[in-house]
Order: structure tokens, then C-alpha cells, then sequence
């Protein structure tokens, strides 16, 4: 039997978006988000944090 796979566009803060060819049900790797905001507030507030540190 051959599993179908949904293909699914996922987003990085870092990497470029990639299409996953995800089972039903299955989640995005770690990391990866479901909408480009998500990617972009991740790397927000990894730069905020870093800014942070380098203040200390």
C-alpha cells in the first residue's frame, strides 16, 4: 500500500522555503514553521536575545 503524502511549504528563519512531503498527521521537522511569520518572529527573537547578551 502506498502512504500519500501532502506536500507542505515550510519556512526557517534561516533556510529558504522548502516544500516537505509530510503522511497525514505528520508535523514539520524542528525548526520549521507552517507560515513565513512564524519563521521571521522565531528569528526576532533570536536576535533580541543575542543583543541582550552582547549588552552585558
Amino acid at each position: 500500500m502506498e502512504v500519500k503524502t501532502i506536500p507542505t511549504w515550510g519556512y526557517h528563519p534561516v533556510h529558504a522555503a522548502k516544500i516537505f512531503d509530510l503522511a497525514p498527521g505528520e508535523k514539520l521537522p524542528k525548526g520549521w514553521h507552517d507560515n513565513p511569520v512564524s519563521a521571521e518572529e522565531e528569528l526576532l527573537k533570536a536576535d533580541k536575545k543575542s543583543e541582550g547578551k552582547a549588552e552585558k
